[in-house]
């Protein structure tokens, strides 16, 4: 996977190893509210970069990916703007367990979860939930397990968001973001973005070829053939309603987000939900930054995937506000052809509490003004 990667690139030997030193250094860069990891070892989560997390004002929550995998997931979140709300976690391979029914089905079996976290903002208590995943890298072998994968992660995140809002009369907006391992022309990816899938499409799966040395078998293996057969039947709808956040911002997705052998591949996505929207997003590097080096990781980037950043906006926590509770109300609709630069925020709830609801001696409507400029 790595020829032109240097071993003491491709390793963690603890806090002293220049790995280590690339990936903090990294983060301090990023200074993002909330980070989601993939591929981090037990031992290194454990001890060394949860501490170092810690010391920037993080706190993190962490899963291992069942045996025999030695890696797993974490979300780490500032913890001067948020507290943690719930957190729940998913073997993907038990939600394709219920869609087989077939105990000699095994091949599916990777290990591979999705874990969730709720996070309650500490400045108006508003509950944004994030899911964290990272699906099967197939090589062309396996595209329907990672398929599946992603479609068990997308139904398990939906039940967690209602478990959310079951608590509260709020809409509770979501982020699932990570390593999906699918690139943009897999039919996943349309599922995804627009929420349907028909057969005929799903039956035109392309591969993903990381060596041109690699070849893949022209006909699928009878556990993906049979895999495919059940997705067709019980699952050619997306439970989630996901826009990518590059392609919002960019209109198109980063070229790549992984790269090796001078070949770039998009795998990584940050999906949001429709209440969400993105401001901007990180740029990866450009080749000429890249292509020295062959492959990453290398002595300047920590990782085989670039990070990925987006800057997020959501809608007004409430528009209206009695007995000390708010409701949105009041939307400014714009049509494809204009785009909005920036909105004018609602007061803060401290300084609406006082009076308890609006109108008030501060406030002269019972719905507060909103305001949009826009570019046309």
């Amino acid at each position: 996977m790595y020829p032109h990667t240097e071993l003491k690139f491709l390793f963690r030997d603890g806090i002293s190893s220049r790995r280590h030193h690339l990936l903090t250094e990294e983060i301090r860069w990023l200074n993002a509210d909330i980070f989601c990891l993939q591929e981090l070892d037990d031992w290194y989560y454990n001890g060394i970069i949860d501490k170092f997390m810690d010391s920037l004002g993080y706190s993190g929550v962490y899963m291992k990916k069942a045996d025999p995998k030695l890696d797993g997931l974490a979300i780490f979140y500032r913890r001067s703007k948020f507290k943690k709300a719930k957190t729940d976690m998913v073997l993907l391979s038990d939600c394709i367990d219920k869609l087989t029914g077939d105990k000699k089905m095994t091949g599916y079996k990777t290990g591979h979860v999705l874990l969730m976290v709720a996070l309650e903002s500490l400045e108006d208590g508003s509950i944004l939930a994030i899911g964290n995943t990272h699906s099967l890298c197939h090589l062309g072998k396996h595209v329907i397990t990672t398929t599946a994968q992603i479609l068990c992660a997308a139904q398990a995140m939906l039940k967690f968001v209602q478990s959310l809002q079951s608590t509260t009369d709020d809409r509770v907006p979501y982020v699932l973001c990570g390593d999906f391992n699918i690139e943009p022309q897999y039919p996943i990816y349309n599922l995804l973005e627009e929420g349907t899938l028909n057969k005929d499409t799903l039956r035109q799966l392309d591969y993903i070829v990381p060596d041109p040395t690699f070849t893949v078998e022209d006909k699928l293996c009878k556990e993906e053939e049979k895999l495919l057969s059940l997705i067709e039947e019980h699952l050619t709808s997306s439970p989630l309603k996901v826009k990518s956040a590059y392609n919002r911002v960019l209109d198109k997705e980063s070229g790549y987000t992984s790269y090796c052998l001078g070949q770039g591949s998009v795998l990584d996505y940050i999906w949001l939900s429709a209440d969400i929207e993105p401001v901007s997003v990180l740029e990866v590097p450009k080749p000429d930054s890249i292509n020295p080096h062959g492959a990453i990781p290398s002595n300047t980037y920590p990782s085989d995937h670039f990070s990925l950043k987006a800057e997020l906006d959501k809608e007004s926590g409430y528009t209206s506000y009695c007995l000390g509770q708010g409701s949105v109300l009041d939307y400014i609709w714009l049509s494809a052809d204009i785009e909005p630069v920036s909105v004018l925020e609602v007061p803060k709830p401290d300084s609406i509490n006082p009076h308890g609801a609006i109108p008030s001696n501060t406030y002269p409507s019972d719905h507060f003004s909103l305001k949009a400029e826009l570019v046309y």
